[in-house]
């Protein structure tokens, strides 16, 4: 199963274990410097973030909390401008990348090597900015849709636009040493489908395709649990109240 998701990824397998093994030297025993959340969309990750930031906080820790996930600074003004030009869309609903995906997937299989670039650039930046320098300033950072989901992301485009895996390469392998640079525990929340289109419609969202919800939910499960099988926590919401996740969550990573 894990080759079949590395060849999946277009990842070499023998490339994540090495790594794994560093990772595991180097933070054994140590406190989570970054926590991710993952999960399906409106599974309710903002709302554990901000309470997690608040239990936290009353410990006297400081705490960073940010988003992940793609699309920040020179890839979001190309591929909004790209849903303007090749879409024509006026459709606040839906992200650029989705009209994208859905208006003209034709035009942007063609650009979508340049927006890889801009969206793996952005990404670093990104890091930088919201990981890297408010840990090293004795922060622990709080993130939703952290770098897993972005690589999912990136293998859910290429299914969509039939594009061969090995584009996303090297933009894939760059992320990983990325997210190998610090201790991270990632909180996977799930919900049933749906629950979720419950939520949806109680927030206004759009309703999110089936592919891509098995994509941002068994792909990045699966992923997860390759890359840090100690270190990953998953919760069923459907039942538990926000005050109860929480609990298990700060009890999952002995904070």
């Amino acid at each position: 199963m894990k080759t079949l998701i590395w060849e999946a990824l277009h990842i070499p397998s023998e490339d994540v274990e090495n790594r794994k093994r560093v990772v595991r030297t180097m933070f054994e025993n140590s406190r989570p410097q970054v926590i991710a959340f993952a999960g399906p969309v409106g599974v309710g990750k903002s709302t554990q973030i901000r309470l997690l930031a608040y239990k936290l906080r009353s410990k006297r820790l400081r705490v960073k909390t940010t988003f992940f996930l793609k699309g920040h600074l020179f890839s979001y003004f190309l591929q909004n401008i790209l849903a303007k030009i090749l879409c024509n869309s006026k459709n606040s609903n839906l992200s650029a990348m989705r009209i994208l995906l859905d208006g003209n997937p034709g035009a942007f299989k063609k650009l979508f090597k340049l927006w890889l670039v801009t969206d793996t650039v952005s990404n670093c930046l990104k890091f930088l900015v919201s990981i890297y320098i408010p840990i090293k300033l004795g922060y622990i950072v709080l993130v939703e849709d952290y770098i897993p989901t972005t690589i999912v992301h990136y293998r859910y485009y290429c299914q969509v636009l039939k594009l061969p895996v090995s584009d996303i390469n090297f933009s894939t392998k760059l992320m990983l040493k990325l997210f190998s640079y610090f201790l991270t525990w990632v909180i996977f929340l799930d919900s049933r489908t749906e629950a979720l289109k419950y939520r949806w419609i109680l927030r206004g969202s759009p309703y999110e395709k089936d592919d891509y919800i098995y994509f941002r939910r068994k792909i990045l499960l699966c992923l997860l649990r390759i890359i840090i099988p100690n270190r990953l926590i998953y919760i069923r919401t459907d039942n538990c109240l926000p005050d109860e996740v929480n609990k298990l969550i700060m009890e999952g990573v002995k904070l």
